[in-house]
């Protein structure tokens, strides 16, 4: 399975430096349905076998640029943005000045947001998810997964099998895309963070076997 995770375009909150979570019914913004029109771009030049989504609003707004119409699959709870309990719709610049900021950046193996979700638990439910989705698709199908950033990262950490204290370590801006083949007996990780890059995505698809 060859596998392109994609984190959504820019959402508002996003632009006004909100920790969104899972608040309902926050859109991408202007920049962002640019950013999910060049995603469409990228996607038009390979041929896609199958697509799964969060089910927040925003990836769901990505996914309906960057696919040109062609229908989701599925939606996936698995793969749904972190729930970050009573820090949700917070001002990420008020977050910062938490002391309780310290322990996501350096300590997330032992923290639980408030009222919300811990990074163990996050974790869990995407190795979950991986193994639905090796589960539902063919081993040669090009899948598409439309996420979240904090995700993301922890798939990538998850399939490395790295400390959950290191995943913050990786970076993954807003329509980016991470390439990952995954087989029952190889993990081959081919980028991270890719911006738009129609060349690199081809290439990699037609080499991937």
């Amino acid at each position: 399975m060859k596998l392109i995770i994609t984190r959504h375009a820019e959402s508002t909150a996003n632009k006004d430096g909100i920790l969104a979570g899972r608040i309902p019914a926050i859109s991408l913004s202007d920049e962002g349905r640019v950013q999910a029109s060049k995603l469409a771009d990228v996607f038009k030049n390979i041929e896609i076998h199958r697509a799964f989504s969060s089910p927040i609003q925003r990836c769901l707004e990505t996914a309906e640029i960057s696919l040109s119409g062609k229908r989701l699959d599925n939606l996936m709870d698995e793969f749904i943005e972190m729930d970050y309990g009573r820090w949700s719709g917070q001002k990420l610049s008020d977050l910062n000045q938490d002391p309780m900021w310290r322990d996501v950046q350096l300590d997330p193996a032992n923290f639980t947001f408030p009222q919300g979700e811990s990074f163990l638990e996050l974790r869990l439910r995407i190795q979950k998810g991986i193994t639905k989705l090796t589960n539902q698709c063919e081993s040669n199908d090009v899948v598409v997964l439309f996420t979240h950033a904090d995700v993301v990262k922890m798939i990538l950490s998850q399939l490395l099998d790295s400390p959950i204290n290191k995943f913050q370590a990786i970076q993954i801006s807003p329509a980016s895309i991470t390439l990952i083949e995954i087989e029952p007996e190889k993990l081959s990780i081919a980028g991270v963070n890719i911006m738009f890059d129609i060349n690199t995505v081809s290439r990699w698809i037609k080499n991937a076997d």
